[in-house]
């Protein structure tokens, strides 16, 4: 299972391989998680936390710069944030940068 956040909703791909969808807002995307859909694109980051890594997701993070990083639970030497540790919000991280360059 993925979950897929874009830092912005335009630069979303439109077309997604089979299986995957999009969810759009937050009613959307908080369904798609308590229903463990396999594959969820959003650009919400409120629900951005290791709880996802309980429910046996992996995290993936697309920036429009065009980059895309996977974030994993325990050390992480290529991000300014050393340690994912249990039980932490990922979006307070991501939202100051911590987790891959931003847009201004």
């Amino acid at each position: 299972m993925e979950y897929h956040w874009y830092e912005d909703y335009w630069a979303m791909p439109r077309n997604l391989p089979r299986g995957h969808e999009f969810f759009i807002g937050y009613y959307q995307t908080r369904r798609a998680i308590h229903h463990h859909a396999a594959f969820i694109h959003t650009d919400q980051s409120c629900f951005l936390s290791t709880h996802l890594f309980d429910q046996g997701y992996r995290i993936f993070l697309h920036f429009n710069s065009g980059t895309m990083t996977e974030v994993e639970r325990g050390e992480t030497p290529a991000l300014p944030v050393k340690i994912i540790r249990e039980n932490m919000n990922l979006e307070a991280p991501l939202l100051a940068g911590l987790l891959g360059k931003l847009t201004e």
